[in-house]
């Protein structure tokens, strides 16, 4: 039996989302997975109050109307290759989910029955079908201004996620005003080769809302109908998008010999392994390793799969070496992901910063919230960096500087912001993030948190703060700014003093 990735796009569907969460829960097979994509975190109390292990949930900033983005978005971060995508005030009907299973398959794309909830609670039909369940004759001959020949509707649809990457993902162009991605994918389907089958028996309800007002900009629509006409005719002479790529996700995860790995890296590693869906390669750092760390570090990670560069230093060469030194090696495409083995990253948290970084464009870094981790505001007063505490909200607090213990950074800013090795503890994070508020970024600190898992032996302490006075003067020489913090001000050449 295939699994399935049911992948349920909402904004502020409210009470109708949870309506079409227990009629999915209801259909689900033991391997199938519901994944939530919210535009904007509105409904995040309707999915926690449902507490299905079964159903993962991710937030994505709003910035108007963004169907085909936000579709990208989720097919990505989908666990399956068989993806069902539902509208979130679609209501399945019995059998709805066995219908798809039957059908969907490599080479298929399949478009099932939506009939519609009017506001005196009756039912319109959904004319491409008849009530035999054939497809009807108006929709063969039916040329609407939405309804072109390969009439796909996105509220009811399955596809295999290989071939729609393949073919380009859905268009962003459609982006801004409502309708024409999915007739724009049945095109491209159609010119592709491959089949589109209507599923009468996968049957849902589209509860009724008061409407969208994007659906009625006239100008968006008669936009989006121009495009699907246009890129018809390119699809027809063979023309298509380029595909749409899984993100290059490089994991790096620094090592200081003075912990046994099996304390702070084997916890770290487990988590991220079993948290995180999307494919990654992971960076791991071994710092003065005790004898022997090295060849057993390699034999856990072969004994678990994980696609592992593993480098061994035989000094301590500072913790922001490790960041410095891979962010050198890796391909311009490349997300970095950084996580202190410390730090226990929870399900979906490398998927929860990519969708953040890739929905809006102003955040350089995303960063999941911890205890173990500083982040806040800055202002520059003089020859003063004024540093300010401010409290994580939901779904995410804009920082202006961060630890970057966990996070991430996108390959724009990795392109343009280096990590400085001069640099040590917090002092190589702050250089950052002043490169990244120089370029323009903001940093996204997201409420959803990591566990810190603080096992340090007694000499740590002197390791770490050894070389702070140090990083401090590194830092002072090359901005010529002393860094103020709730009253203690970080001078050049020495340690903390009273401002």
């Amino acid at each position: 039996m295939v699994s399935l990735s049911i992948l349920i796009l909402t904004h502020r569907k409210g009470p109708l989302l949870g309506e079409c969460l227990r009629a999915v829960l209801d259909q689900l097979g033991p391997d199938d997975e519901v994944l939530v994509v919210d535009d904007g975190g509105w409904d995040h109390g309707i999915v926690r109050a449902l507490r299905e292990p079964q159903v993962r949930y991710i937030v994505v900033p709003h910035k108007g109307y963004r169907l085909a983005t936000l579709q990208n978005i989720g097919t990505i971060l989908c666990r399956h290759d068989a993806v069902v995508k539902l509208d979130g005030d679609c209501v399945p009907q019995p059998g709805w989910l066995d219908a798809i299973r039957a059908a969907l398959r490599p080479g298929v794309l399949c478009t099932g029955r939506i009939d519609w909830e009017t506001p005196d609670g009756s039912l319109r039909r959904d004319f491409r079908f008849t009530t035999s369940g054939e497809v009807s004759a108006e929709a063969k001959t039916f040329k609407g201004e939405w309804y072109l020949p390969q009439r796909v509707w996105g509220g009811n649809l399955a596809y295999w996620r290989p071939e729609l990457l393949l073919l380009g993902g859905f268009s962003s162009e459609f982006d801004g005003g409502w309708g024409g991605e999915e007739s724009d994918i049945g095109w491209r389907y159609h010119h592709a080769g491959l089949k589109i089958e209507f599923l009468y028996d996968a049957y849902v309800i589209h509860r009724y809302h008061p409407p969208n007002p994007a659906r009625h900009d006239a100008a968006r629509r008669r936009r989006n109908l121009d495009l699907v006409q246009q890129h018809r005719e390119e699809y027809a002479k063979g023309i298509f998008p380029p595909p749409l790529s899984m993100p290059a996700i490089h994991v790096l995860v620094p090592h200081l010999g003075l912990r046994p790995p099996e304390e702070t890296l084997y916890p770290c590693l487990r988590a991220l392994h079993a948290n995180t869906t999307l494919p990654v390669t992971y960076w791991i750092v071994l710092q003065e390793p005790r004898e022997g760390t090295e060849t057993e570090v390699r034999r856990f990670c072969q004994e678990r799969g994980l696609d592992a560069q593993i480098v061994a230093s035989p000094l301590n060469r500072g913790l922001a070496w490790p960041k410095a030194w891979v962010q050198r090696q890796l391909p311009d495409d490349a997300w970095l992901v950084n996580v202190d083995d410390d730090m226990l990253v929870p399900p979906d948290g490398i998927e929860q910063m990519w969708a953040v970084l890739v929905g809006e464009p102003r955040f350089g870094a995303a960063v999941l919230w911890s205890q173990g981790l500083d982040f806040g505001t800055l202002a520059i007063h003089g020859e003063s960096l004024v540093k300010g505490r401010i409290q994580p909200r939901w779904p995410w607090t804009v920082a202006n500087y961060a630890g970057f213990g966990c996070s991430m950074v996108r390959p724009e800013a990795l392109r343009l912001c280096r990590f400085d090795d001069r640099y040590f503890v917090g002092a190589v994070d702050l250089d950052f993030s002043l490169q990244l508020r120089q370029a323009g970024w903001k940093i996204a600190v997201l409420a959803l948190k990591a566990a810190h898992n603080p096992v340090r032996p007694a000499e740590y302490r002197e390791v770490r703060f050894g070389r702070v006075p140090e990083a401090w003067k590194e830092f002072h020489l090359k901005w010529g700014l002393c860094v103020v913090e709730k009253g203690v001000q970080r001078v050049a050449g020495s340690g903390a003093q009273r401002s």
